[in-house]
Order: structure tokens, then C-alpha cells, then sequence
């Protein structure tokens, strides 16, 4: 039997109508769809921004993202995903495997269609790009990611902040995602840079709850591991 297509869809970054046309279309025509689901039992967020565009007859996969830096652990949940994956794809069904913002920027799925390309040698991934959060925190900050002939550097925060320094040592802009709890650390080296006042916290862009905080030192001892979908963009050119 020939074996399933599976379509990886970024779905963007929270506004339902960012969702590209190619993906809105697929996820119209093929029944599994593999969602995450949040460890409360609710829908998780992409669910709730792309669950317009499903069949009605879709046949939905839930799938537990779990938070872990235990990297042994974290490789065989991908394994274990990507075997639920495989199973529906051997039957000869095509899937589709939705994901926030781009697919291929800091995702799951991308640890996930390693693992699958490892079980099933000749399956065919077809992975649709979608809008990257800090493109839509871009536009609705009007902060420029990239101008003149300017770099950019794109990190996720981490606990060493390595990248952040590494970054304001270089130029341009800087994007810093994942902030949550990081968020401390991250204030203090913009502060001992003097950049504070060239960035802006943007938090759940596109969601009902997003806001935009220009002023990231009334943010202090307020922002937690909650926030995750948070992004901060950093002016660090000498000429602006």
C-alpha cells in the first residue's frame, strides 16, 4: 500500500485569518490532522486558531507537548509522536500536522519529521510555511526586523542568554523568542547595553489577550514562564 502524504502547516502566529491560503486548503480536504493538546486537557492555542479551517469530519489526533530539557526524554517523545504519525500514514491516508507560527522556526515538528523519516524510508513531507511570530510582531509594533543593509539575528532565550550577548556584540536587529521567565535576565543585559529603550515586549500576537509594551522596565518582576508565546525585538544599530 502507498504510503501517506504528511503535510507539516504552519499556521501562524495567533490571528486565524494569517493562516495561508495553501494551508487553509489542506486542512480542508484531509481528515487526520495531528493538534497539540495542553497538559490542562484543553485545546491548546493552535488548535483554537486553526480548528476554523478543519473538515467537519475531521479525525483529530491530540498530541501532549512536553516541557522537558532532558534531551534522552525529549528524543523519545518525538519517536513516540512520530510513531502515531507513521501508523496513520501506512494506512494510505495523507495527514496533515499543524504547528504555531513557521514549521521549520524552533518547532516540534521538525525533531518529529526527523524521527519519521527514519521509520517510513519513503514517506513524502510537504512542509507549508507559515507566518513566523516575529513577522507579526514586526507589523504590529511597526519595528522594522531588517532595513538598509543591516543583519538580523533571531535567538530563543535561554538561561545562559550566550546568544543575546553574542548578538549585541555583532549588530542589527536581535529577536529574542521564547522570553517567559528569562525575562529578568534579558532586561538587565539590555539595560547594561543601553538598549532598553530600543526594544518592545510583544506577548500572544494576534490572540485576543496580545499586547505591546514599549516601556520593558514596567514590565519588571511581572512577566513568568507563562508567557511563553512573548517575543522582544532590539534596535542594536549605532544609527537608527
Amino acid at each position: 500500500m502507498k504510503t501517506g502524504i504528511l503535510y507539516g502547516i504552519g499556521i501562524g502566529p495567533g490571528d486565524p485569518e494569517l493562516m495561508t491560503v495553501k494551508g487553509a486548503r489542506l486542512l480542508g480536504e484531509i481528515k487526520n490532522v495531528f493538534v497539540p493538546r495542553g497538559h490542562s486537557g484543553k485545546a491548546s492555542v493552535a488548535h483554537n486558531i486553526a480548528s476554523g479551517y478543519f473538515r467537519e469530519d475531521a479525525n483529530l489526533h491530540e498530541v501532549v507537548f512536553h516541557q522537558t530539557r532532558d534531551s534522552e526524554g525529549l528524543k523519545e517523545y518525538w519517536h513516540e509522536v512520530a510513531l502515531q504519525v507513521a501508523e496513520v500514514l501506512k494506512t494510505g491516508e495523507d495527514v496533515c500536522f499543524i504547528t504555531l507560527g513557521d514549521s521549520m522556526l524552533y518547532s516540534t515538528y521538525i525533531y518529529v519529521i526527523w524521527e519519521i523519516s527514519n521509520i517510513l524510508h519513503d514517506v513524502k513531507i510537504e512542509t507549508v510555511p507559515g507566518i513566523a511570530a516575529y513577522s507579526a510582531v514586526s507589523a504590529l509594533a511597526e519595528f522594522p526586523i531588517g532595513y538598509r543593509k543591516n543583519p538580523v539575528t533571531i535567538i530563543p532565550a535561554d538561561d545562559s542568554l550566550t546568544g543575546l550577548r553574542k548578538a549585541i556584540d555583532a549588530a542589527g536587529t536581535i529577536v529574542i523568542m521564547k522570553v517567559g521567565n528569562h525575562f529578568e535576565n534579558i532586561l538587565q543585559i539590555l539595560e547594561d547595553n543601553a538598549l532598553v529603550e530600543r526594544s518592545v515586549f510583544v506577548a500572544k500576537v494576534g490572540l485576543p489577550e496580545q499586547r505591546v509594551v514599549s516601556d520593558l522596565r514596567s514590565l519588571k518582576g511581572t512577566i513568568t514562564k507563562k508567557e511563553y508565546l512573548s517575543i522582544i525585538l532590539v534596535n542594536n544599530e549605532s544609527e537608527v
